[in-house]
């Protein structure tokens, strides 16, 4: 690992935007804004249709294919570590150990395409991230390449800029910090 201290800030800095996600998702309206009647669609089978859809999702995935919710592209490396990790939370304990060995290259090329999602889509890199279900079954040699959780309250800047010769532009012209005061990491 050659540059431990950038992924460090990569993980803090996705800390830091799961929480302002979190903030905005909380402080938006939960209850969707409801349409004027000459919008709506009067039409039985869409009525049929939006009735058969469940508004409750289960709680606990039941299968291997249903623990990542967002697939990346089947090409990227963040598209083949998912389907490793399907295939290595099928396996049975004994065929589990001949996978690891792929499963730690595979995390480690999946580690600089995850810091650049961080950076560019930090929502998506929050979408992308292994759930802690399939983390918690996952060997130690592939977790040590996979991102950091943090838990705790932070007080997030944003400081955003603005070059003023446009081509000077050689960073991205929002960097966001977060202090954490009650020690969390």
């Amino acid at each position: 690992m050659k540059s431990p201290r950038r992924f460090g800030r990569a993980v803090a800095l996705l800390g830091v935007l799961a929480a302002f996600i979190l903030w905005w998702r909380t402080s938006s309206p939960s209850r969707p804004v409801p349409l004027p009647e000459t919008l709506a669609d009067h039409r039985p089978a869409a009525k049929a249709a939006r009735a058969a859809v469940s508004p409750v999702a289960p709680a606990v995935p039941r299968s291997p294919a249903a623990l990542s919710p967002v697939l990346a592209a089947p090409g990227s490396a963040l598209g083949q570590f998912q389907s490793w990790t399907q295939r290595y939370l099928a396996a049975s304990p004994a065929e589990r150990p001949a996978l690891v060995a792929a499963g730690v290259q595979l995390a480690a090329a999946r580690r600089p395409a995850f810091t650049a999602l961080i950076v560019g889509d930090p929502r998506e890199a929050l979408r992308q991230a292994v759930p802690l279900v399939a983390r918690q079954q996952l060997p130690a040699e592939v977790i040590a390449y996979l991102e950091e959780r943090i838990e705790g309250r932070a007080h997030v800047r944003i400081y955003q800029s603005t070059p003023l010769d446009p081509a000077a532009l050689g960073q991205p012209p929002i960097a966001r910090y977060a202090e954490f005061p009650d020690g969390a990491t």
